[in-house]
Order: C-alpha cells, then sequence, then structure tokens
C-alpha cells in the first residue's frame, strides 16, 4: 500500500502512536512543532496561529509551533490545563543524510514537573494508590525535591479525599482497572508495570509492608517511565503513620495560613502537632515542627 505522509509525518505518527494521551512536542530544528488534533488543541488553548504542512499528502496537515528555548512556558500552560506533554528531541545530527533518528526525552504531567522554576516554590507531588481490603495505600513522590513517602489510610472516602487535598496532589497514577472516581480537578493515570527495580532498591530499606512495597514500585516505575532518566536524587521511602499525627485537610490549612497568605508571600510558621506518647501512660504531647 501506498505510504500516504512523508517519513518524517510518518515518524511522527509512530510516536504519537506510543503516546496517544499526551500532547506531542516535536523538534524540527529551532522549534516543537504540533500536529493534526494537537496542533487544533494548542493552538486554541495557547493561542498561537493555526498553520498547515505538505506532508506528503493532498490535504495539508493542521500544524503549529512553539520555539524551543522558550517552550518551558508554553509547557507549564499546557500541564496546568490538564494536559500531559511528550518531548520529543533530535537524537541525530540533522546534518547527516536522511531522516534524522527522533524520540521522546520526557513525558512533562502535572506530577511530574522537573523544573523546579515552575513548581512556584511548593511541593508538587504526583500520587499512586492501591485498593486492598481494609485500606487504601497511597505513596507520594515529589521529584523536583526527592521526597517519597507511603501510608495506609482506612478505607474511607473522606479520609483519602482529604489527604489527597492536604498535600495539593493533581496527579495520581493507578492500575488500569481501577474503577475509582477521583475529583476531577486530579489527572489519573493508568499504569501497570509493578516490576520491583533492583537500581533502586536502598530507597525500600525502611518499609516492609508488601502492600507499601507493591504501591511505591508502581510509582517509582512511572516516574522512570516519563522522565525517562536515572533518578539517583530520590530519597529513602519513608513510611507515614497516620495514628501518629493530627491531619489537616487543604482547606483547614489555608484558613491558618500555614501554605501562603492573602498576599501569596511565602511564610515561615510553627506546627503544633499533637502526638499520643506511646512509652508513657497515653498522655498527650507535643512535638515542634519547624
Amino acid at each position: 500500500m501506498k505510504q500516504k505522509y512523508s517519513p518524517m509525518m510518518m515518524q511522527y505518527l509512530g510516536i504519537k502512536e506510543q503516546n496517544k494521551d499526551a500532547i506531542v512536542m516535536f523538534r524540527l530544528g529551532d522549534f516543537y512543532e504540533m500536529f493534526f488534533d494537537d496542533a487544533m488543541i494548542v493552538s486554541k488553548e495557547l493561542e498561537l496561529a493555526l498553520t498547515g504542512k505538505n506532508a506528503g499528502a493532498k490535504e495539508r496537515v493542521p500544524m503549529c509551533g512553539v520555539p524551543f528555548h522558550s517552550a518551558s512556558g508554553y509547557i507549564q500552560k499546557l500541564v496546568d490545563n490538564g494536559h500531559k506533554v511528550a518531548i520529543v528531541e533530535q537524537l541525530t545530527d540533522p546534518g547527516k543524510k536522511g531522516i534524522v533518528e527522533r524520540g521522546v526525552v520526557q513525558i512533562v504531567t502535572p506530577g511530574t514537573i522537573f523544573d523546579e522554576s515552575m513548581t512556584k516554590n511548593k511541593n508538587n507531588y504526583i500520587a499512586c494508590m492501591m485498593i486492598f481490603d481494609f485500606v487504601y495505600t497511597l505513596a507520594f513522590c515529589d521529584i523536583t525535591t526527592g521526597e517519597f513517602q507511603v501510608i495506609n489510610i482506612d478505607k474511607k472516602d473522606h479520609l483519602l479525599n482529604n489527604q489527597l487535598a492536604s498535600m495539593e496532589v493533581k496527579e495520581i497514577v493507578v492500575k488500569s482497572d481501577c474503577t475509582y472516581n477521583f475529583n476531577d480537578s486530579i489527572m489519573v493515570s493508568h499504569y501497570d508495570n509493578e516490576t520491583f527495580n533492583e537500581k533502586y532498591r536502598d530507597i525500600f530499606h525502611n518499609i516492609k509492608d508488601l502492600k507499601e512495597i507493591k504501591v511505591s514500585t508502581l510509582l517509582l516505575n512511572y516516574l522512570i517511565e516519563t522522565q525517562k532518566r536515572d533518578l539517583e536524587h530520590l530519597q529513602m521511602i519513608e513510611e507515614i503513620n497516620n495514628q501518629d499525627f493530627m491531619t489537616m485537610d487543604l482547606y483547614t490549612k489555608k484558613s491558618l495560613e500555614l501554605t501562603e497568605n492573602s498576599k501569596d508571600v511565602k511564610i515561615w510558621f510553627l506546627i503544633l502537632v499533637i502526638r499520643y506518647d506511646k512509652i508513657s501512660n497515653g498522655s498527650k504531647t507535643f512535638k515542634k515542627l519547624y
């Protein structure tokens, strides 16, 4: 069968086929170009001119683009609008004869923004959840700082929602058979690779619970898959015991100005956390966190 599009466009379509749920930013010289439906979406959301490209077919292919040196702001806006962005770079010398080899070098999602300048000096947690008989098991990671935590929560929806809201989670990873209905403000990413990665064994040193190991492994593999780089800065996974600490939802934190004040200026604060002393006769003690 006769090829409908040019070799370069066939290359693009092959990459898009592997990244159907993402906006593909395809490097062509000094620009990242988007094509077909991606171009129409990006043109509308970023208010960019929609043009067309001759790609071997009779009709011109919808196209829009952004300069590669100023792409971060455009990527940020697309992510803020709930999109994943697959960044495709040129992997071989464009001066050589033949088509330039290209590949995805990073997938940027609401929970995997690696550039700290894009997170507004706040933690940017991505979560992962698995549902077991009596608990929701959650893992959280901020790849800008390397923080990695895991927790078991009683199987009550309000406790789960409070935990996600308190940590301002924008993306949650679940297995493809998960049917839980999350808040519409959270991007749900389906992923199934639970293969334990021996290279990162050391970060699991503190956890022994098989449920926590499974959910942490799923999240770790998703991060490796999207970032396509070593994540050697990840810290040892910390197990959070909900019974030891008083938790506050996002709305309580905002009302107490524990995150940001009305002028959007970061403040230093002292949290008094009520903790039950398990060693003494059950009296309550206070722990200062700075």
